[in-house]
């Protein structure tokens, strides 16, 4: 036992070196040094950013919209406000804003011509008008009778709704939107925000919280739409993204 610990504690081991002359063999020993260095120095630290600790992004954004607009001219001119264009109020990292309105006005309830999507009939065939009581594409109940113009009558607000007449809204374009964003990095504890008061009054600043609709259609679609009246009867949705 003494022996053998003894002869474990009086050797070492060294390494041995061997210089090889081959130039095809030092080449290739070259070649993959330099193929690592570069998966290491290219991918690994600059392209992979391996130098860097990472965390996802938690936050949330939210949207206040002020603006006045109108539908009509002169004395059937009805003024609106966000208040009334933008449906739900609040909503959380999203806004939905009105810009058209099929107006019907002065309906009462009772019956009349179906519209379009109503099924064709005539006075001595009415199976289409009984087939069904209610149905998704109609705007009413069926009567089970024949309108005078050749579509099932309808028990509804009268006259039915023409949603091939819109009327514009006014001055949307002009509607300013402050978007507030907040996020936080917890595996470090860091918070931002971009309602930092740059100008040192208290107000949101434009091109940094603070838009208008017509801006945001321009930014989203490369100047191709600067007008919100472009695309005010067929709508649009925007897709907003911020980098951190």
């Amino acid at each position: 036992m003494c022996q053998a610990v003894a002869d474990a504690l009086c050797q070492y081991q060294s390494i041995r070196f061997i210089t090889v002359r081959n130039k095809k063999l030092v080449a290739i020993y070259y070649l993959i040094q330099f193929l690592v260095l570069c998966y290491v120095v290219g991918y690994t630290i600059i392209a992979d950013k391996g130098y860097q600790a990472e965390d996802d992004v938690n936050g949330s954004t939210s949207v206040k919209i002020k603006g006045s607009g109108a539908i009509g001219k002169g004395a059937s001119l009805q003024p609106l406000d966000s208040m009334d264009l933008v449906v739900p109020s609040n909503e959380l990292n999203a806004f939905f804003i009105t810009t058209a309105i099929t107006t019907t006005p002065n309906q009462t309830q009772t019956t009349c011509n179906g519209d379009e999507d109503a099924p064709l009939c005539t006075h001595a065939d009415t199976s289409n008008c009984t087939e069904t009581y209610f149905s998704p594409n109609a705007q009413g109940i069926y009567t089970g009778d024949c309108g005078s113009n050749g579509r099932c009558e309808l028990f509804t607000w009268c006259p039915v709704e023409d949603d091939t007449v819109m009327d514009v809204v006014q001055n949307v374009g002009n509607f300013t939107v402050f978007v507030k964003i907040d996020v936080s990095f917890d595996k470090f504890g860091v918070k931002r925000t971009n309602t930092y008061d740059y100008n040192g009054d208290g107000k949101p600043e434009y091109g940094l919280n603070l838009f208008t609709i017509n801006e945001m259609l321009q930014e989203a679609t490369d100047g191709q739409v600067t007008d919100y009246t472009d695309i005010a009867e067929t709508g649009a949705i925007i897709l907003v993204a911020s980098n951190w």
